[in-house]
């Protein structure tokens, strides 16, 4: 039997002021235990932010005012002890599970071991059939790269893995967005019969039908961050509110009457001042309610639940012993201390269950195994044939020395940035659940290492296979030493993916915790010793060595090599010992243990520190953000318009077919390595038109394939779509009548304003003709009719930053393609995420369009209210696997359905019951059963019902209708064929790109304050680069003249191309949401490639030359290089063009590939072949690596900058014991480019070529660039 502790909650005079704004004001709450609570309002009254402070999930504690307290005490034991749920509004959830398999580890996580497994897995179907997710049980959940389970889906799974947590109090923001009317009342029912369980269950709700409605055992009422009232629900709140005057109509839905009574309408100045009058007066006689401390004579209390709590308690074998979700309540007693249902899940129960999750969400990944396979392989490969086999010569040690330092210092380098990525994603989902409690942090840290322990063992052993065979290390006890350089590889992998997740503990954005991986690793890379001689690092960083893994690992791989190793050295005929080697690298002979010690420490030590950090350092989320004035953007008409008013011009009439329309998803899953195919049905034999003037509806279940307009290239498509009598395919064509608004909202830019979004928009959408002024205007009505006032100068905001509300978001996608006024208007979902009352507005908005502009309006929608339905012109209605059950008319189908012998109960909204009877509920079997049979029969009556013509009729409208009346004298309904004839001879128009110069502006203007408002990511991307000068400065600063200056020197120039990271790192953070943004606009036809990718480059370009600069002012001044015009302009120069290589190279490879991890391995892996092939540690490189060497830019600007370096009459002094020993090797810095250049046939170092080096070097910079233009416009085609 499980146990829960009921959790009462008192809140007294809790206010939040964020920028001198009221949040939430006064908010007063005395609820009992074992209810549910709703928090009703409309969008931005604050229901999310108490929800949040209750739930102790507010990062801004010091904003907070007021007391908080569960049972009268302090609610901090109640959220660290796992006696708290709460379901967010984002889903994170691991894409590679399958959905059983997502809730059978939330199970066990929230259940443990107090009960068996089959009792646990009993629970989680029962779970699956209420939530109605037996259907996608065994579907992945997916992602961008793989399409999985809908948002619908995923939001019933979130819900339900904090159900199967087993909490005291639960907090659900949202939880009924995304999901059909049938759906949310499903997952209501649920939460309602949890509550009678003995659960606290807190959740926000946009649209509530009635009967949820009456399910609320609490009402909590906000308005603009007012509280109008907080008692019990339903019946006591209506007749609060009609001792008020404010009397629910007797058929009306309480819930919308309840949120029109308390929201503001800025449709207009009369019925805004009206609105806000009427909710001042009802915030203060609920404030008198509590100051006359009435409040008692309203709080909800359950007689029935104490009545059982009494039975309980004198028997608890009355409990029904059947339901695995029952819970034994011990007492009501407030001022109990005893903790009931602690999660006490040992710390290896724990692992064990993160480590099967992760392994198995990790072995599906296989996109990013092969990637790292492919990085492995190519990249040891390509480095041993560069120094392959090779000699036992003086040379060949010094080439041993070379392969050595780049085999123990190439695979964090390029890994780093692959691993950031990779943990910044994973801890989204441990945030959530550590925040839940779901288990510790040393548990997450150790499962998911054990997890993926078998990789990381595996990679390093491939690559030290790979380069220790073909590069020809020491074979004589091959086994001893082959095993101990592979252990070496493999710690250095332990420890670079250690720090690599200790810096995104302290950094959850990629871009910031890239930047500090990276310099942090670009310093322990010049500690190993091989670029900078031990002896010349500067006294204040000489403890870095000591602690480096880089050196560690140099240490080991060094000693295994060299130690009591004799090398032939035919080439001075004579033997050379390896010892000699070690001396001169101040290594100990047979230095094993200590540097194997040392790897051992810095991977301990990185887990440590990243424990710690996880523990203690809570990562601060929902960050308010600050409003933009809008005096730039504000037209000067000041009348706002009738909210349900809107402007329109009058184009083209589109009348729209489906015939026999059929749509199946390709899909495909992997067991071991079988790739097995299915085909799903989302859609099957749609026959339906959508008329002019009208606004129609898609109606049905998730995964009823609802959203004719959403289709992609694992989808295969049959039957026809005509548009005006004709069969139409063109894109352009398309894009001049349709607008499509989609379900996500993910391509607003984050720091533009929702009136910046619209007016940029406007710019973009309008015809270019209209005047400022004009589109002003159009901006001013979109932004009053979707009621965006108050929030019209709030950004947009992100994961980190709060800004716009869900539904504010989504009225602004709305608003976007509504400027354009198209002839066709697709929406997906246009009420989700928004309150009742808004809904209504938006859809009113939407009506009048249709009927006043004779737009074709088709939208697919989730709960609609009563009156929303009655707005309802056409409805197709779909059940699931994308059947017909009905296409007609929406005020038939009623009508319709009691010929099926369904009738429409009294007092029930319709909608509803369309949906009820449409939808298939997976309970348990019998009704399953009933449920299916009822549909099928629906969809084949509708199949046979050719003898009822009347209901398969559409709605043209009332243009048509007036028509057709004056035609015949009188009304009548059969129009549709009159409706064809007159659309047909209008043909649909081209829709032409905006020409360059106008499109440019704009899109340089909005992102350029979008960078400007980021000044944290605006400080990563001039950091990166700047911060590689500063790191060589602080290692070679003030180069000597002396003999081992020339090869500090050398490892100078060298690592200067290591610029290519920083353009990769700097292109990862922004081009692929830049990306988004430009294919979301571009599918509408609004502009081409060019634009686009021209505006990119003019906000990049002056980034990456400021921080060449500093980078030359640090790298080559305050180092030491010869300094003169045209050294500094040369490694700026240089500097630059690697820093755009490296962004054209992730331009590229995102733009062919979406997989962004998968392209962070490939692109690394380009770039840091690149590096070792510049021509400094590969002098004697294979003639045909050599000449593929020769199509990157990096060896062409290695070579300017060194021949600028040595080609200045710079001499090398030498002391009188180098010069008697013959170690005076570089005299002047002719010699050393000599000495570099050791093969004729390969690139070599010539003074004579330097403007070759320059023109080619710049040339190839820009063809990389030009490729990555060249694959962008492809893609779009």
């Amino acid at each position: 039997m499980l146990k829960v502790k009921p959790i009462a909650v008192n809140v007294k005079d809790l206010s939040i002021i964020s920028n001198h704004k009221h949040i939430l004001n006064n908010i007063n709450l005395d609820l009992e235990p074992g209810q549910i609570i709703a928090i009703l309002g409309a969008s931005g009254s604050g229901k999310t932010t108490l929800l949040n402070v209750l739930a102790g999930r507010f990062a801004n504690k010091n904003q907070i005012s007021g007391s908080i307290q569960f049972n009268h005490q302090d609610p901090l034991q109640y959220y660290t002890d796992g006696s708290c749920a709460f379901v967010q509004q984002f889903d994170y959830l691991m894409p590679n599970l399958t959905v059983r398999e997502t809730l059978q580890y939330a199970a066990e996580f929230g259940l443990g071991s107090s009960i068996t497994k089959g009792e646990r897995n009993e629970i989680v179907e029962s779970t699956i059939l209420e939530l109605g997710l037996k259907e996608c049980a065994n579907a992945r959940i997916g992602d961008s790269w793989n399409k999985g389970i809908s948002g619908g889906e995923k939001r019933r799974v979130s819900v339900g893995c904090q159900l199967l947590t087993n909490p005291s109090l639960i907090f659900l923001d949202e939880p009924t967005t995304g999901l059909d009317a049938f759906s949310a009342y499903n997952l209501m029912e649920i939460l309602k019969n949890l509550s009678r369980k003995g659960r606290t269950i807190f959740i926000t709700i946009h649209q509530p039908r009635s009967d949820i409605f009456l399910l609320f055992d609490s009402i909590i009422l906000l308005s603009k961050g007012e509280c109008v009232y907080a008692a019990a629900g339903a019946t006591k709140l209506t007749n609060y509110l009609a001792s008020h005057n404010h009397i629910c109509p007797t058929q009306k839905n309480p819930g919308d009457f309840v949120i029109d009574l308390i929201s503001i309408d800025d449709g207009g100045k009369a019925v805004e001042l009206e609105s806000k009058t009427r909710v001042d007066r009802l915030v203060n006689c609920w404030s008198e309610v509590v100051a006359s401390g009435r409040l008692a004579d309203y709080i909800y209390c359950s007689p029935a639940l104490v009545s059982v709590t009494s039975n309980v308690l004198a028997n608890p074998n009355l409990l029904d012993e059947t339901e695995k979700s029952t819970f034994i309540l011990k007492s009501f007693d407030r001022n109990s201390s005893e903790v009931m249902a602690v999660k006490s899940n040992s710390i290896l129960y724990q692992t064990s269950i993160i480590t099967r999750r992760a392994w198995k969400n990790s072995f599906r990944d296989s996109l990013s195994l092969w990637g790292l396979l492919f990085e492995v392989i190519v990249v040891g490969v390509i480095f041993s044939i560069i120094f392959f086999r090779m000699p036992e010569t003086v040379s060949g040690i010094l080439t041993r020395k070379a392969a050595i330092f780049i085999v123990a210092s190439s695979q964090p380098s390029l890994l780093v940035s692959f691993f950031v990525f990779k943990f910044v994603n994973d801890f989204r989902v441990f945030d959530r659940e550590h925040a839940d409690n779901l288990y510790g942090v040393i548990p997450h840290i150790f499962g998911q290492f054990i997890a993926q322990l078998p990789f990381n063992i595996l990679f390093p052993v491939i690559f030290s296979t790979i380069t220790y065979l073909m590069m020809g290390f020491r074979s004589d006890d091959f086994c001893e030493h082959f095993i101990r350089y592979s252990i070496g590889n493999v710690l250095m992998h332990f420890s670079i993916l250690a720090f690599s997740q200790c810096s995104v503990s302290f950094f959850r954005d990629f871009s910031t915790a890239a930047t500090f991986a990276n310099a942090i690793n670009i310093i322990c890379t010049y500690s190993a010793g091989y670029g900078v001689q031990l002896d010349s690092i500067p006294i204040y960083l000489r403890w870095l060595p000591k602690v480096a893994p880089h050196t560690f690992i140099y240490r080991l791989l060094c000693s295994n090599e060299f130690s009591d190793k004799v090398y032939e050295c035919s080439d001075i005929e004579r033997n050379c010992n390896g010892n000699d080697t070690l001396d001169l690298l101040s290594i100990d002979q047979k230095d094993y243990i200590w540097p194997i010690i040392g790897l051992l420490c810095n991977f301990l030590t990185f887990l440590l520190f990243s424990m710690i950090v996880l523990h203690f350092i809570k990562i601060k989320f929902n960050k308010h953000a600050k409003c933009r004035p809008a005096k730039a953007y504000s037209s000067t008409n000041e009348e706002k318009s009738n909210s349900n008013s809107l402007t329109t011009r009058n184009p083209m009439k589109v009348h729209i077919e489906l015939k026999s329309l059929n749509l199946e998803l390709c899909q495909s899953s992997r067991k071991w390595f079988k790739t097995t195919f299915s085909k799903k049905t989302l859609l099957n034999q749609i026959d339906t038109e959508f008329q002019p003037g009208t606004l129609s509806i898609i109606m049905g279940e998730s995964g009823s394939g609802r959203m004719l307009g959403n289709t992609s290239s694992s989808m295969t498509q049959a039957g026809n779509c005509f548009f005006n009598g004709k069969i139409e395919n063109d894109p352009s064509r398309l894009a001049s009548i349709c607008s499509f608004v989609r379900q996500s909202d993910d391509h607003l830019l984050p720091a533009l304003t929702c009136r910046e979004t619209l007016v940029y928009a406007a710019k973009l959408r309008l015809p270019s003709h209209y005047s400022l002024e004009r589109k002003l205007n159009r901006v001013d009505e979109i932004i009053t009719v979707l009621g965006l006032n108050d929030c019209a100068d709030t950004i947009v905001g992100n994961e980190t930053v709060k800004g716009l509300s869900g539904g504010e978001k989504r009225r602004l996608s709305i608003g976007i393609q509504m400027l354009a006024d198209c002839s066709v208007l697709i929406i997906d979902e246009p009420t989700s995420g928004l309150d009742s009352f808004t809904a209504t507005q938006v859809m009113a908005i939407l009506k009048n369009i249709a009927t006043v502009g004779k737009k074709t309006i088709i939208c697919s929608v989730h709960q609609p209210r009563q009156d929303i339905f009655e707005t309802f012109d056409n409805l197709l209605l779909l059940a699931r696997g994308g059947q017909v059950v009905y296409s007609g008319r929406a005020d038939r189908i009623i009508s319709y359905l009691e010929t099926c012998g369904l009738l429409l109960p009294e007092f029930c909204n319709p909608a509803d019951f369309i949906l009820d009877v449409s939808s298939i509920n997976f309970k348990d079997s019998e009704v399953e059963r009933i449920s299916k049979e009822r549909v099928n029969k629906l969809v084949q009556q509708w199949k046979s019902s050719a003898n009822l013509p009347e209901f398969k009729k559409m709605d043209g409208g009332p243009d048509h209708l007036s028509l057709v009346s004056t035609i015949n004298g009188e009304d009548n309904d059969e129009i549709t064929e009159t409706t064809v004839i007159e659309v047909e001879h209008q043909e649909i128009q081209i829709r032409n790109l905006l020409p360059f110069l106008t499109v440019l502006p704009i899109l340089l203007h909005r992102s350029f304050v979008n960078n400007r408002r980021q000044p944290a990511l605006l400080l990563s991307r001039v950091v990166q680069i700047a911060m590689l000068g500063v790191i060589q400065t602080l290692y070679y600063a003030r180069l000597g003249s002396d003999q081992p200056s020339v090869q500090n020197r050398i490892g100078a120039l060298q690592k200067s191309v290591g610029g290519m990271f920083s353009g990769l790192l700097n292109s990862m953070a922004v081009f692929p949401n830049d990306k988004r943004l430009f294919m979301y606009e571009c599918s509408d036809r609004l502009y081409s490639v060019t634009p686009f990718f021209i505006s990119y480059m003019i906000i990049e370009i002056p980034i990456e030359i400021v921080s060449s600069f500093i980078f030359s002012i640090f790298g080559l001044i305050l180092i030491g290089f010869q300094v003169n015009l045209t050294s500094f302009l040369c490694m700026t120069l240089t500097s630059f063009c690697l820093v755009n290589l490296g962004e054209s190279i992730m331009m590229i490879l995102s733009t062919v590939v979406d997989h962004l991890e998968f392209t962070v391995n490939i692109a690394s892996s380009a770039l840091g072949i690149s590096q070792i092939m510049s021509g400094m540690l590969s002098a004697d490189m294979p003639v045909f690596l050599d000449r593929i060497n020769r199509i990157s830019p990096v060896p062409y600007f290695t070579r300017l900058v060194t021949v600028n370096e040595f080609d200045n009459g710079i001499e090398f002094s030498c002391t009188t014991t180098e010069q008697l020993t013959g170690q005076c090797v570089y005299p002047n810095g002719t010699e050393v480019l000599r000495l570099l250049a050791t093969d004729e046939n390969l690139f070599t170092f010539r003074v004579d070529d330097f403007w070759m080096y320059l023109y080619v070097g710049v040339g190839l910079t820009v063809l990389y660039r030009l490729v990555a233009y060249a694959l962008l416009v492809s893609k779009m085609r």
